[in-house]
């Protein structure tokens, strides 16, 4: 079975439990996933705070993932020595 079968197969399970979801209009999966990221090791407040930084500082998430690593961070609060 071909990994996109797998897939498939997946999802008709969960919908046959579950119903099928319906994403609200305007949710954007990559938003939710780049978010989702940014919040894993900070408060909601500061990861909200970058997210919005970068939405604002790039026309889209190709023209971040092209930038440069030090634009896409200079948005971003400093952190202290020693952070890693």
């Amino acid at each position: 079975m071909t990994p996109r079968r797998k897939i498939v197969r997946v999802h008709e399970h969960l919908a046959n439990a579950y119903g099928h979801l319906r994403r609200p209009p305007g949710d954007d999966p990559l938003d939710e996933l780049i978010a989702t990221i940014l919040s894993q090791n900070t408060s909601d407040t500061n990861s909200g705070r970058a997210f919005d930084a970068l939405k604002a500082s790039f026309p889209s998430w190709e023209a971040t993932m092209r930038a440069p690593v030090r634009r896409v961070a200079a948005g971003w609060p400093r952190q202290p020595r020693g952070w890693h």
